[in-house]
This record gives C-alpha cells, sequence and structure tokens, in this order.
C-alpha cells in the first residue's frame, strides 16, 4: 500500500491519482524482484552447500568424520541452531545420535538413542516422511530429551532413504518460528 497525504483538501487531482498509481505498480514490481532475488539467493546457498558436502565426501574417508563435518557444514551455511544427524539400523524400533552441531551439543550424551515412538524425530524415521513444524509448542509429537526447556521455535526432521528403507534422519531446529518454507524440503 503507497499512502499519500496532504493536509489541504482536495490536494490531488486526477493526473496526480495517475501517476501515484503508476510509482505504487513500480514499487511492487520492485519489491517482487527483490522476493524472487531473494529466494535465488538460498537456492544458490543450498546448492553450494551440495558442492560443500560432495567435495567433503570425496576427501574424508572416515564415516563419522564426514557424518559431523556434514551437520557443521549445514549449520553454518544457514544458521540454524541446532543440526543433528541420527542412523536407524533395519527393524531397529529406535534412531542412534551419530553428529551433533550447534545449541544442543552438550545436550545429548554420546550415541544418545531416541524410540520411533517419540518425538519428530521418532515420526520421520518411522514414516520416512518429512516433517516440517514452524511452531513447535503448537505440535503434540515435539520431543525434548532433558528436564530442560528447549528454545527450538521450527524442526524440521528429514528422512535418509535408501530406496525404500529409512535408515536415518536429518533433524534442523532453530529459534525462531515459521523458519522453513517448501525450499527447504526441496533442497
Amino acid at each position: 500500500v503507497l499512502d499519500i497525504q496532504s493536509s489541504r483538501l482536495r490536494a490531488f487531482d486526477a493526473t496526480d491519482v495517475s501517476a501515484l498509481e503508476m510509482l505504487a505498480n513500480q514499487i511492487a514490481t520492485i519489491l517482487e524482484r527483490g522476493e524472487l532475488f531473494n529466494a535465488e539467493r538460498k537456492r544458490a546457498a543450498q546448492l553450494a552447500l551440495v558442492n560443500a558436502i560432495a567435495e567433503r565426501m570425496a576427501a574424508i574417508l572416515d564415516p563419522e568424520r564426514l557424518l559431523n563435518e556434514v551437520v557443521i557444514l549445514i549449520r553454518e551455511q544457514f544458521g540454524y541452531h541446532n543440526v543433528a544427524l541420527f542412523t536407524r539400523p533395519a527393524d531397529d524400533p529406535y534412531v542412534t545420535l551419530r553428529a551433533v552441531s550447534g545449541g544442543y551439543v552438550d545436550v545429548f550424551p554420546p550415541h544418545y538413542r531416541q524410540s520411533l515412538a517419540v518425538g519428530l524425530i521418532g515420526t520421520a524415521a518411522r514414516t520416512g516422511t518429512t516433517l516440517v513444524v514452524n511452531d513447535v509448542s503448537r505440535d503434540p509429537r515435539f520431543y525434548f530429551p532433558k528436564g530442560e526447556t528447549p528454545i527450538t521455535g521450527s524442526e524440521m526432521s528429514v528422512p535418509l532413504r535408501l530406496g525404500s528403507q529409512t535408515v536415518g534422519v536429518l533433524d534442523i531446529q532453530t529459534q525462531s518460528h515459521n523458519a522453513f518454507d517448501a525450499s527447504d524440503v526441496v533442497a
């Protein structure tokens, strides 16, 4: 909305209205281009991350070190509060924490295990479906394993799949609400 005001009565005539409507349309175009530019910048960052992970995969042969590098890269590239990677052996009713980077590094003990029946992580591992919750306080599946109060606002749990089998979950948490959109799921 472009709001132009004057303290004079009948300050605007038809020519003024037409000129202001054209100006408003140009401003709207600029705003739309800015949104498109921001979306493209985010997509470029996602592709840069994929490239960085591929480079690390070629250079790092130790799986544990590689998993740690992956969660660090994701957290640093996008500024997420916490990124964790869980694995799930076939027919195991639990996922096991293999790598974590961010605000909850000291919360989870090494090789923390979580039931597939618990939380967004468990649900993603059990169903093989990506879950995006932009306000975890409104989702009863949100789970935090300690007695501490988490500062998570949004959470995305992405199943890691090999063919039809879910072999793990990548879990991303932010402090803010509404942190994820459709482009995050596609990435």
